[in-house]
């Protein structure tokens, strides 16, 4: 072979090195991003998300509703900052919250739970709301200490302390309108039934559903926010 055929051969097997670890190099995993606030009734400064090289999204952060869609890259942790500056040379950034990403979510919402006790500090917690979350469903997370369960709609379920649960209740009272009981107890003690209501049920509309406690802690309270599809 001589040398012009060489130096072409070469040439050649370069270019398809090239070709192939360009598509070999995947573009990092995206996910539609939803934030919503907790408790009720409190004043939520904005936050920013932490991307990768310095780089930030600004949040809405609210009660009523959820926030976004915000096409963020997935990272092994969501990290929110009341800053977009990023940290001088040395220093940490200092967050606001903090909760590990689900890796495999096309949309997932981070529901921030302000710590009692601190002006600017949140628990933090992804939930997958891109496949197990549709219309005319409720997600169930008990916020609280307590054991919690209920009938919506004819399903009987159980809320451990901190582990969202979905339901997708019948319309058991009339057409598009189910009835909602849950109970809480002590230990060992009886049932008690402390809140009760009707609930609508709606096309390209999903209920989301939360218990939490006073400061005092004595009594459970409920926040619910309608997500429109």
């Amino acid at each position: 072979m001589n040398q012009i055929s060489t130096s072409l051969l070469t040439c050649v097997l370069a270019f398809v090195g090239l070709i192939s670890s360009s598509h070999g190099q995947q573009e990092p995993a995206q996910t539609n991003l939803r934030v919503l606030a907790l408790p009720p009734r409190v004043q939520h400064a904005p936050l920013f998300l932490l991307q990768k090289k310095n780089s930030t999204i600004p949040l809405e952060v609210v009660a009523n509703r959820l926030t976004g869609p915000y096409k963020a890259t997935i990272q092994n942790r969501w990290r929110f900052s009341l800053s977009d500056k990023p940290a001088a040379e040395g220093e940490n950034v200092k967050l606001a919250a903090s909760c590990a990403a689900l890796k495999s979510a096309a949309e997932q919402l981070v529901v921030l739970v302000k710590k009692s006790n601190s002006e600017m500090s949140y628990g933090a917690f992804a939930v997958d709301i891109g496949t197990s979350f549709k219309e005319r469903q409720f997600l169930v997370v008990n916020l609280t200490s307590k054991e919690i369960a209920g009938d919506i709609g004819g399903k009987r379920v159980a809320f451990p302390p901190g582990e969202p649960i979905f339901v997708a209740p019948k319309d058991n009272i009339a057409k598009d309108l189910c009835h909602a009981m849950f109970l809480t107890r002590e230990a060992q003690d009886p049932w008690k039934p402390f809140f009760s209501t009707n609930w609508p049920l709606k096309d390209k509309i999903r209920g989301l559903v939360f218990f939490y406690q006073d400061p005092s802690g004595r009594k459970i309270l409920i926040h619910t926010v309608s997500d429109f599809l």
